[in-house]
């Protein structure tokens, strides 16, 4: 999202039309309300004459029969170098911008075609001064009509896994009935609960509901200090992280891609002019000389397909946990302030399919429902309906206001130049529509999500959305949020496409793979290359960890010493507490470490809960491992004077007074022994299990 150059068509719709292919009533621009403009004479135009805005505005004075939308086409010629971007006003409200694009004649008027609402009666419509310098001849008015959606039911990528398809036919079911709510998360390394994300908090605060959608970023992923800084790598794993814990509530994650300069030379996505920092990364340099077909021996290309590589392990990553998001790549390109997007619409299509292609067709990415990003006036720039999904609207009232109308004319702008197959959305914006606002108007956007930090809530003396406008937003029968969602029921895929990550080998379950937590992950020269740190008292780790057969286990603790060593954690085994030292003072920092329980404990069949807590804050864990201990134990019982204690070789027995009886688990007598005060059988070659000492009517249990 670009906040100081974006300039967009904002609260009305507009897109050049040849000519108006309707009756419609017209009026001329001379005869309307004129303040700092000039009436010129030109034989081409309508009446034979017109009106050189220069830095003035006009007002028309429009009547229609009824309340409802309209088209307005406006005919104009702009040939005073560049697009011109005005002010509009619907009786006396912002209706936002509208860009007029350079034309080659000066006499040859062209029509820009709007959507607006209207009262009935009479109205004001104003184009008011922004850049200035359009000449405009007339405009005409004529009722909207509506069209319906059909929309595409099938995903562009050729085999979804079973929760894409879920998620797109949530979203298609929907789409027309509710709209549903979101917000851009910032900041996200070093939280750990996805409801202690700032915006979220705010929201969830002050109008008693979750949004249902979140936005994540992986513009830490790649770049520059992606490698090297562990602020970014800690980043990063967040994404992933607080996006599996919105899909398991039931939530839908969204996730953009803020493409650093692949070369990792500059820290930086914005072109030169457009943002700060900026990066002068040409990824036409990849081509073969002339065409838009890729030199794949080329370093640029190499650069970008690892990235992209990259990013499509970490979706990977989520596919396996059977998690579906919504994925914008790319987006905002028309715009031109992001690399991707400033070498013009060819070269950007052929960039997208890359990404789309390498992600789908090489890397087996199919958990990705494909967003595009328009400004409306940019269909040269779509890739096509097979490699899209939804067409989406990033919205930006500019100059900035707070206004919370449906955007009906950005609606059925999209409608207008890509058809009624797709899903049409607002991936981002700053003032939310109210959603009663969308559904009383015919604009029901799939979703919204309001960027994060001060659009997202007031700050700074901007209110683009305010804690009585949530309340409202969250709250109105037209919205969903997070509580109104009716959870995901598909599994995660038995082949995701790369070895889960999460699944335990030998007994070792991953840090960051617990089944809850509340802790940041970083990452570690170690086992799994994340571990989790126990930064604040109130951090832990928690396994639920389902074992075959009860018995002994040896459980170990792998960790990392990212800063000084002599950590102590307690490990809470079905809540038996044991504490343990993570490595010492004396070990070089950076180094990993595996510290095992003193002693065996004993686990049941069935699902068993670890929990690991600090003692010692700044504790960075890798892994726990589980595995059956070699050690013996007997029942602590005394009875009738017998006591049964056992070590790895042999079991004692003192008390007898009857014959000593062992039996296995299936009930077989393994060994008997008389009756004596003091017996020892040895078990060093007996195999690993339970097995029963019975004496008389007492039994006791050992294990093995």
């Amino acid at each position: 999202m670009n906040k100081t150059l974006r300039k967009t068509l904002l609260g009305i719709s507009c897109f050049l039309a040849t000519s108006a292919s309707y009756a419609a009533d017209k009026y001329e621009a001379e005869d309307a309300i004129l303040d700092k403009c000039q009436k010129a004479t030109e034989a081409s135009a309508s009446g034979g004459a017109y009106v050189k805005m220069q830095s003035g505005n006009l007002t028309f004075n429009i009547t229609v029969p009824e309340a409802g939308t309209y088209d307005i086409n406006i005919f104009y010629t702009d040939t005073y170098g560049g697009p011109k971007t005005q002010n509009l006003v619907v009786n006396g409200i912002s209706a936002g911008s509208v860009t007029f694009a350079e034309t080659s004649s000066a006499t040859d008027f062209v029509g820009m075609l709007c959507t607006v609402k209207f009262q009935a009666g009479e109205n004001e419509f104003s184009i008011t001064n922004s850049w200035g310098w359009v000449d405009i001849d007339y405009i005409t008015v004529e009722k909207h009509g509506f069209v319906a959606f059909d929309l595409d039911k099938n995903l562009a990528t050729p085999d979804p896994i079973e929760s894409a398809k879920e998620l797109y036919k949530f979203l298609s079911d929907n789409f027309g009935k509710k709209t549903i709510s979101g917000v851009m998360t910032d900041g996200i390394y070093g939280v750990n609960k996805l409801e202690d994300q700032t915006e979220i908090k705010f929201i969830t605060s002050e109008s008693g509901k979750a949004p249902a959608l979140v936005g994540f970023d992986f513009l830490h992923s790649t770049g520059k200090s992606s490698d090297t800084n562990s602020w970014h790598q800690g980043y990063s794993t967040s994404t992933e992280t607080l996006g599996l814990q919105l899909w398991k509530q039931g939530g839908i994650p969204a996730y953009c891609w803020h493409w650093k300069d692949p070369r990792k030379e500059q820290e930086a996505f914005y072109n030169p002019g457009s943002g700060s920092p900026s990066t002068d990364f040409d990824f036409t340099k990849a081509f073969k000389a002339g065409t838009t077909e890729w030199d794949t021996e080329s370093a640029i290309y190499q650069a970008m397909i690892n990235d992209i590589d990259i990013v499509s392990l970490k979706l990977k990553t989520l596919q396996c946990k059977g998690v579906a998001v919504l994925w914008r790549p790319l987006h905002e390109a028309s715009g031109g302030w992001f690399w991707w997007g400033s070498k013009g619409a060819k070269n950007y299509i052929a960039l997208y399919k890359l990404v789309f292609d390498r992600m789908v067709k090489v890397n087996g990415v199919r958990n990705a429902i494909w967003v595009w990003n328009s400004d409306g006036s940019d269909k040269d720039w779509y890739p096509g309906d097979e490699y899209v999904d939804i067409i989406a609207r990033d919205f930006y009232y500019y100059p900035r206001e707070t206004n919370h109308a449906s955007l009906i004319g950005e609606f059925e702008k999209l409608k207008k130049v890509f058809g009624t197959k797709k899903i049409i959305t607002l991936a981002e914006n700053g003032s939310t529509p109210y959603p009663s606002e969308m559904f009383e108007d015919g604009a029901p956007w799939s979703y919204s999500m309001a960027w994060y930090g001060d659009y997202a809530m007031p700050s700074g003396g901007f209110d683009d959305n305010t804690a009585d406008a949530w309340k409202k937003i969250m709250n109105s029968e037209y919205n969903l949020s997070l509580d109104q969602m009716p959870g995901w029921k598909s599994e995660a895929p038995e082949d995701c496409g790369i070895p889960d990550p999460c699944k335990s080998k030998n007994g070792i379950y991953q840090a960051e793979c617990a089944d809850d937590l509340n802790a940041s992950i970083e990452k570690v020269a170690c086992e799994s290359g994340n571990g989790v740190n126990l930064i604040n008292d109130n951090d832990y780790i928690k396994f639920n960890i389902n074992i075959e057969k009860s018995g002994l286990y040896d459980i170990s603790v792998g960790y990392a010493l990212n800063y000084s060593g002599g950590k102590v954690v307690s490990c809470l085994v079905n809540g038996e507490k044991y504490d343990i030292t993570l490595g010492s003072e004396d070990d070089e920092v950076g180094s990993c470490g595996t510290v095992a329980l003193e002693n065996a404990v004993e686990l049941k069949a069935g699902e068993n809960v670890i929990e690991i807590v600090p003692v010692w804050t700044w504790a960075v864990i890798d892994y726990i491992q589980i595995k059956e201990s070699s050690a013996t134990s007997a029942e602590d019982v005394t009875a009738n004077n017998i006591t049964v204690s056992a070590s790895n070789d042999e079991v004692r027995i003192s008390g007898a007074e009857s014959e000593i009886i062992i039996l296995d688990a299936a009930g077989r007598t393994i060994s008997k022994a008389e009756a004596n005060d003091n017996v020892v059988i040895s078990i060093k070659d007996w195999s690993q299990g339970i097995y029963i000492v019975k004496i008389g009517d007492q039994t006791f249990k050992v294990i093995k």
